[in-house]
Order: C-alpha cells, then structure tokens, then sequence
C-alpha cells in the first residue's frame, strides 16, 4: 500500500512539473538578459524592471511574441513637448509578418512576398481590421499604437540607451534602409533587437500608428479631421539620416505601398 501511495506521489510530481515547464517556450539572450516566451495562458507574470518577457500567441496555426513593456515616462528631446508617462503594454516582437497577415485575412498582395518579410501594400483601415479579426480570434484586445508607445517601445522603455537608431547608433547593426537593404525588405529579426528585445523598429518598413497627422504637435486636441495617419520607423528605402527614432512622417489613410506596415499593441489585463 505504502508503495502504491509513493508511486502516485511521484507521478503527480511528474505531472505538476511538465505542467510547469509547458508554461515556457524557449529562452533567448537578449541584451545580457534573458527571454522568456510564455504561452498566453501561464500565470506568470511579467518582473517589472527585470528583464524583456514575452508573451507567445497562435492564430490559426502561426506563432507569433508580444513583448512586454513596463511604464513609464516618455522624455522627449523637444523642448516643446512636455514629458509624457506611458502605461504599460505588449509590442509586437517583430513586425506583422506576412505569414500571420495571410493567417489572419486569407491574402497576401505584399509587392516583396516572402512569408517571413513583413506584411506591405495594406491601407491603414486594413491594418485596423487586421487588429479586429486577430482579437476576436485569439479573445484579447490587439490594436495599433499610439505615436508615444511606438517611441517608448523604440527607445527601449525604461532600458533605454537613448540611441539614435532603435537599439544602436551604428543603424547597419539594427537597420535594413537604403544603404545595406538592396531595396526590398528583409526577413524580421535578422538584426540586432533594442534593449527590449524588439526588432525592426528601425528600417524594413515603417509602421502605421493610430494617431491622426495634424501638422505639428501642437495640433493634437484639433477638432477638425485629418485624412492622415502618423507611421514611424523608417523604410528600407529611407537614407539613415532620415530614419532616426525622432524622424515623423505621415501617410494618407488609404496610402498602400510597399514601404509601410504595422506592429501589433495588446492591452494588458
């Protein structure tokens, strides 16, 4: 009986572990620290001012990593800004992928198709539907970031080096423009991550952001409508000079072309 009774204990035990082990993905060096992809449904928690930690995702057969960013303040280089605290959200590690966008929609008219390259040639209101669609597959709040998430999360939150490019001051370390991309984009997260392990927010395409374009910051309470959509991150067809994390653009809402795509942004519970 004693012997039946142990050998019940130890296969619980063997159970419990292997539950244990499921909750975490596989690990990665980043910047000195270590990664962790952790399945949506584990209770562990993302360690404020620890580490990068990720959360890993499926839909419809494709794996995809949000990485979670702690909050905190947005020191701009502009006196004319004001310092702006930033809440805490989840970042898309790369950027969409045409893989997850074909997954997703059904379709794929990137003019460069590579299901590894980043998704291109979408409007913004399909990059919105895009959100809508993965949310309700997956049953969490994905969207577009705001302008201030997007810079937070290029910087490198609160790891930040204050570098000029996201994650280096050498662009070619974390950078596919004009100068070393051969003009087509790239597979995302073949170069260097920033301080939060994420990819690509320099170069490859420049990614559209849910803030309207109104001219100048000044503008931002404007009542009016604009038919423009701030993007950020530089393009592989961008020059470094004009592809740094304060570079801003815009873009007509309906604009689709091969320079621009998006990364995704979920709220945390």
């Amino acid at each position: 009986m004693n012997a039946r009774i142990l050998i019940i204990f130890i296969t619980l035990i063997l159970i419990v572990s292997s539950c244990t082990k499921m909750k975490v993905q596989g690990q990665e060096d980043v910047d000195g620290n270590t990664y962790e992809r952790v399945d949506v449904y584990s209770d562990i928690k993302p360690k404020e001012g620890v580490r990068p930690l990720a959360m890993g995702f499926e839909a419809n057969d494709c794996e995809f990593d949000m990485v979670y960013v702690s909050g905190g303040y947005l020191h701009p280089k502009d006196e004319d800004r004001r310092e702006e605290y930033i809440n805490h959200f989840y970042i898309g590690k790369t950027e969409v992928t045409q893989k997850l966008w074909t997954a997703v929609m059904g379709y794929n008219h990137s003019f460069f198709v590579d299901e590894e390259n980043p998704v291109e040639t979408i409007t913004y209101d399909e990059a919105v539907e895009f959100t809508h669609r993965i949310s309700s597959i997956i049953g969490r709040n994905f969207r577009l970031p705001t302008e201030m998430e997007w810079r937070f999360a290029a910087y490198g939150g609160n790891a930040s080096r204050r570098t000029t490019y996201s994650g280096s001051e050498k662009f070619w370390e974390v950078a596919w423009l004009f100068e070393n991309s051969g003009d087509h984009t790239h597979h995302v997260g073949t170069k260097l991550p920033n301080e939060l392990g994420i990819y690509d927010m320099t170069g490859n395409v420049s990614e559209w952001c849910s803030d309207l374009y109104y001219g100048n910051y000044g503008d931002s309470s404007n009542n009016g409508y604009s038919y423009f959509h701030i993007h950020r991150g530089a393009t592989w067809s961008s020059i470094a000079a004009d592809a740094t994390i304060m570079s801003v653009s815009r873009k007509y809402l309906y604009t689709s072309n091969s320079q621009v795509g998006f990364r995704l942004v979920m709220d945390c519970d």
